[in-house]
Protein backbone atom coordinates (compact mmCIF):
# COMPACT_ATOMS: atom_id res chain seq x y z
CA UNK A 1 0.00 0.00 0.00
CA UNK A 2 1.63 3.17 -1.19
CA UNK A 3 -0.05 5.29 1.49
CA UNK A 4 1.41 3.21 4.33
CA UNK A 5 4.86 3.26 5.92
CA UNK A 6 5.93 0.00 7.60
CA UNK A 7 8.56 0.33 10.31
CA UNK A 8 10.18 -2.37 12.41
CA UNK A 9 9.89 -1.56 16.10
CA UNK A 10 13.65 -1.71 16.63
CA UNK A 11 14.02 1.03 14.00
CA UNK A 12 11.56 3.39 15.65
CA UNK A 13 13.13 6.67 16.75
CA UNK A 14 11.79 9.87 18.22
CA UNK A 15 13.54 11.58 15.30
CA UNK A 16 10.99 10.21 12.83
CA UNK A 17 8.78 13.21 11.92
CA UNK A 18 5.08 12.88 12.64
CA UNK A 19 2.12 15.08 11.70
CA UNK A 20 -1.13 15.72 13.54
CA UNK A 21 -4.01 16.64 11.24
CA UNK A 22 -6.32 19.51 12.18
CA UNK A 23 -8.94 18.65 14.77
CA UNK A 24 -12.06 16.88 13.48
CA UNK A 25 -15.15 17.05 15.67
CA UNK A 26 -16.98 13.78 16.34
CA UNK A 27 -20.12 13.01 18.42
CA UNK A 28 -18.14 12.07 21.53
CA UNK A 29 -15.03 14.22 21.19
CA UNK A 30 -12.29 15.49 18.90
CA UNK A 31 -9.98 13.42 16.73
CA UNK A 32 -6.57 14.28 15.26
CA UNK A 33 -5.31 11.91 12.55
CA UNK A 34 -1.67 10.94 13.11
CA UNK A 35 0.57 10.34 10.08
CA UNK A 36 4.18 10.45 9.00
CA UNK A 37 5.65 13.70 7.67
CA UNK A 38 4.71 12.67 4.11
CA UNK A 39 1.08 12.02 5.16
CA UNK A 40 1.32 8.23 5.14
CA UNK A 41 -0.25 5.85 7.65
CA UNK A 42 2.35 4.47 10.08
CA UNK A 43 2.36 0.75 10.89
CA UNK A 44 4.92 -0.44 13.43
CA UNK A 45 5.89 -4.12 13.31
CA UNK A 46 6.56 -5.91 16.63
CA UNK A 47 8.06 -9.32 15.72
CA UNK A 48 7.69 -11.22 19.01
CA UNK A 49 4.90 -10.35 21.42
CA UNK A 50 3.57 -12.74 24.06
CA UNK A 51 -0.10 -11.83 24.07
CA UNK A 52 -3.42 -13.45 24.97
CA UNK A 53 -6.20 -13.35 22.35
CA UNK A 54 -9.49 -12.38 24.02
CA UNK A 55 -13.11 -11.62 23.15
CA UNK A 56 -15.09 -8.98 25.08
CA UNK A 57 -18.74 -9.01 26.15
CA UNK A 58 -19.74 -7.47 22.79
CA UNK A 59 -18.05 -10.41 21.02
CA UNK A 60 -15.23 -8.17 19.74
CA UNK A 61 -11.70 -9.58 19.62
CA UNK A 62 -8.77 -7.89 21.34
CA UNK A 63 -5.29 -8.79 22.57
CA UNK A 64 -4.12 -8.53 26.17
CA UNK A 65 -0.56 -8.23 27.43
CA UNK A 66 -0.82 -8.76 31.19
CA UNK A 67 1.47 -7.03 33.70
CA UNK A 68 3.96 -5.94 31.05
CA UNK A 69 7.39 -4.74 32.03
CA UNK A 70 8.13 -1.10 31.25
CA UNK A 71 11.03 -2.45 29.19
CA UNK A 72 8.78 -4.55 26.95
CA UNK A 73 9.39 -3.33 23.40
CA UNK A 74 5.77 -2.59 22.51
CA UNK A 75 5.19 -0.75 25.81
CA UNK A 76 8.37 1.28 25.31
CA UNK A 77 7.57 2.31 21.72
CA UNK A 78 3.91 3.17 22.38
CA UNK A 79 5.00 5.09 25.48
CA UNK A 80 7.44 7.11 23.39
CA UNK A 81 4.71 7.83 20.85
CA UNK A 82 2.38 8.94 23.65
CA UNK A 83 5.02 11.41 24.89
CA UNK A 84 5.64 12.71 21.36
CA UNK A 85 1.93 13.28 20.80
CA UNK A 86 1.81 15.35 23.99
CA UNK A 87 4.65 17.49 22.58
CA UNK A 88 2.85 17.90 19.26
CA UNK A 89 -0.33 18.97 21.06
CA UNK A 90 1.68 21.23 23.39
CA UNK A 91 0.11 19.66 26.46
CA UNK A 92 1.51 18.03 29.59
CA UNK A 93 2.11 14.30 29.24
CA UNK A 94 -0.11 13.82 32.30
CA UNK A 95 -3.06 14.99 30.17
CA UNK A 96 -2.60 11.89 27.98
CA UNK A 97 -4.29 8.69 29.12
CA UNK A 98 -1.89 5.88 29.99
CA UNK A 99 -1.38 3.22 27.34
CA UNK A 100 -1.89 0.65 30.12
CA UNK A 101 -5.25 -0.25 31.64
CA UNK A 102 -5.64 -0.94 35.35
CA UNK A 103 -7.82 -3.57 37.00
CA UNK A 104 -11.22 -2.27 38.04
CA UNK A 105 -11.18 -3.61 41.61
CA UNK A 106 -10.03 -1.33 44.44
CA UNK A 107 -7.29 -3.79 45.40
CA UNK A 108 -6.46 -4.79 41.84
CA UNK A 109 -3.09 -3.27 41.00
CA UNK A 110 -2.58 -5.22 37.78
CA UNK A 111 -1.89 -3.38 34.55
CA UNK A 112 -2.52 -4.64 31.03
CA UNK A 113 -1.86 -3.42 27.53
CA UNK A 114 -5.09 -3.96 25.60
CA UNK A 115 -4.99 -3.81 21.80
CA UNK A 116 -8.09 -3.67 19.59
CA UNK A 117 -8.11 -5.26 16.16
CA UNK A 118 -9.22 -3.75 12.88
CA UNK A 119 -12.35 -5.42 11.51
CA UNK A 120 -10.43 -7.14 8.71
CA UNK A 121 -7.29 -8.02 10.64
CA UNK A 122 -5.31 -10.74 8.87
CA UNK A 123 -4.21 -13.64 11.13
CA UNK A 124 -1.80 -16.13 9.56
CA UNK A 125 1.03 -18.42 10.58
CA UNK A 126 4.58 -18.25 9.28
CA UNK A 127 3.54 -20.36 6.28
CA UNK A 128 0.88 -17.76 5.37
CA UNK A 129 -1.96 -20.12 6.30
CA UNK A 130 -4.98 -18.55 8.02
CA UNK A 131 -5.25 -19.14 11.77
CA UNK A 132 -8.47 -19.66 13.73
CA UNK A 133 -8.54 -16.86 16.33
CA UNK A 134 -11.19 -18.54 18.46
CA UNK A 135 -8.95 -21.57 19.03
CA UNK A 136 -6.44 -19.38 20.87
CA UNK A 137 -8.77 -17.28 23.03
CA UNK A 138 -7.49 -17.10 26.60
CA UNK A 139 -4.12 -18.69 25.79
CA UNK A 140 -0.77 -16.93 25.75
CA UNK A 141 0.91 -17.09 22.34
CA UNK A 142 3.85 -15.56 20.54
CA UNK A 143 2.44 -13.37 17.79
CA UNK A 144 4.05 -10.87 15.46
CA UNK A 145 1.92 -7.71 15.45
CA UNK A 146 1.42 -5.01 12.84
CA UNK A 147 0.19 -2.04 14.89
CA UNK A 148 -1.54 0.72 12.93
CA UNK A 149 -0.93 4.13 14.56
CA UNK A 150 -4.23 5.85 13.79
CA UNK A 151 -4.97 9.04 15.68
CA UNK A 152 -5.27 10.97 18.92
CA UNK A 153 -8.72 11.30 20.47
CA UNK A 154 -9.81 13.86 23.04
CA UNK A 155 -12.88 12.91 25.05
CA UNK A 156 -14.18 13.54 28.56
CA UNK A 157 -11.34 11.45 30.02
CA UNK A 158 -8.63 13.43 28.23
CA UNK A 159 -6.36 12.67 25.28
CA UNK A 160 -5.60 9.10 24.20
CA UNK A 161 -3.40 7.50 21.56
CA UNK A 162 -5.53 5.38 19.22
CA UNK A 163 -3.87 2.29 17.74
CA UNK A 164 -5.23 -0.95 16.28
CA UNK A 165 -3.70 -4.22 15.13
CA UNK A 166 -4.00 -4.64 11.35
CA UNK A 167 -2.14 -7.95 10.90
CA UNK A 168 -1.05 -10.82 13.15
CA UNK A 169 1.44 -13.61 12.44
CA UNK A 170 1.36 -16.62 14.77
CA UNK A 171 4.89 -17.65 15.70
CA UNK A 172 4.34 -20.02 18.64
CA UNK A 173 1.11 -21.31 20.16
CA UNK A 174 0.32 -23.43 23.23
CA UNK A 175 0.85 -27.13 22.53
CA UNK A 176 -2.72 -27.92 23.58
CA UNK A 177 -4.10 -25.65 20.84
CA UNK A 178 -5.30 -27.83 18.00
CA UNK A 179 -7.03 -27.07 14.70
CA UNK A 180 -5.54 -23.60 14.49
CA UNK A 181 -5.50 -23.46 10.70
CA UNK A 182 -8.52 -22.62 8.62
CA UNK A 183 -8.96 -22.46 4.87
CA UNK A 184 -7.64 -19.24 3.42
CA UNK A 185 -10.54 -16.99 2.42
CA UNK A 186 -8.59 -13.97 1.31
CA UNK A 187 -4.84 -14.52 0.94
CA UNK A 188 -4.12 -10.88 0.15
CA UNK A 189 -2.39 -8.82 2.83
CA UNK A 190 -0.96 -5.32 2.84
CA UNK A 191 2.57 -6.67 3.13
CA UNK A 192 4.36 -10.02 3.18
CA UNK A 193 4.74 -10.61 6.94
CA UNK A 194 7.73 -12.92 6.45
CA UNK A 195 9.78 -10.03 5.09
CA UNK A 196 9.18 -7.83 8.12
CA UNK A 197 9.38 -10.27 11.02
Amino acid sequence: MSNTTFLRAQNYSNDIPLNLAPAAEEPFGTRYALTTADDKQLVIVFPNCTVKPCINSQNRPFLALDNPSKDTQIVTVLGQLRARVADLLKIEESEMKSILSRGKGLLDKRESLLLNLLKKTSFKDLNKVDVDYSALVGKHCQIGLFVHIQSVFKGDAGFSLQVKVSQMVLQAAPEESLSLRVEAIDPTTVEDPAELL
